[in-house]
């Protein structure tokens, strides 16, 4: 299932509102860098300014363009390095 068939172009969605509207009880959630199960998506929750308490990734949207640093741990990094041959 693709996610984006749910979700409208242009809108803002919060995790809480995702979290509601798909089920999601995975707590991995609350990372930047997230794939649902069951779900061939991959969703990047970014935040230009972020508060002080957070990770100081440098993450931008320029155009249609996103620039955003990898998680320190590079856990998730595949899943948007390898998205087009994983069908995501």
């Amino acid at each position: 299932m693709k996610t984006s068939k749910f979700l409208k172009c242009g809108e803002i969605y919060c995790r809480d509102e995702l979290r509601r509207a798909f089920g999601i009880q995975d707590a991995t959630l609350n990372n930047g860098i997230f794939k649902p199960h069951g779900h061939d998506s991959v969703w990047l929750f970014v935040t230009e300014n972020k508060t002080p308490d957070r990770t100081p990734y440098k993450d931008r949207l320029s155009q249609n363009d996103l620039y955003m640093e990898g998680q320190t741990r590079g856990r998730t990094d595949s899943l948007i390095t390898e998205h087009r041959s994983r069908g995501l």
